[in-house]
C-alpha cells in the first residue's frame, strides 16, 4: 500500500520543504490581504509576521517536530481559508454585503497565524 502524500515531507522521514512552507506562507498573506479588503480594511489585532528570510531563519533553528507541526498548521490554514474566502468572494460577487463574514474569517486567520508562528518561538 503507498503512503499518503505529504507535501512538507513523510510523517517518519526528515523535514524537507522549505520552499514550499514559505511560499504557502507568502500565499496566506495575501488571502489575509483579500480578506481585509473584503472587511474593510479593519485594524485586528493581528501579530507583526515575519518576513520570508526571518521566517526561514524561524524554521531552521525550531526542532524538526515544531517544524512539521508548523507545516501542517499552514496547510491548514490555507483549506480552512479557501473555502470561506471563495463563499464570500461569491457574495460580493452577487451583490451581498461580505463585511461581518469576512471580518469572522479574518480574525480566525489571524488567531490561527498567531498559533502557527508559536510553534516557532524558542522555549527554554
Amino acid at each position: 500500500m503507498n503512503a499518503p502524500f505529504h507535501p512538507f515531507g513523510s510523517p517518519s522521514g526528515p523535514f524537507q520543504g522549505l520552499e514550499a512552507v514559505l511560499d504557502s506562507w507568502t500565499m496566506l498573506a495575501g488571502i489575509g490581504g483579500v480578506l481585509a479588503d473584503l472587511a474593510g480594511n479593519p485594524v485586528i489585532g493581528g501579530p507583526l509576521v515575519p518576513d520570508n528570510d526571518r521566517l526561514a531563519a524561524m524554521l531552521a533553528k525550531a526542532p524538526e517536530a515544531r517544524q512539521r507541526r508548523f507545516a501542517e498548521q499552514v496547510d491548514d490554514l490555507r483549506a480552512m481559508l479557501m473555502p470561506g474566502l471563495s463563499a464570500l468572494t461569491g457574495a460580493r460577487e452577487l451583490g451581498r454585503d461580505a463585511m461581518v463574514p469576512a471580518q469572522a474569517l479574518l480574525e480566525e486567520y489571524y488567531r490561527s497565524r498567531y498559533a502557527a508562528l508559536l510553534l516557532l518561538m524558542p522555549f527554554e
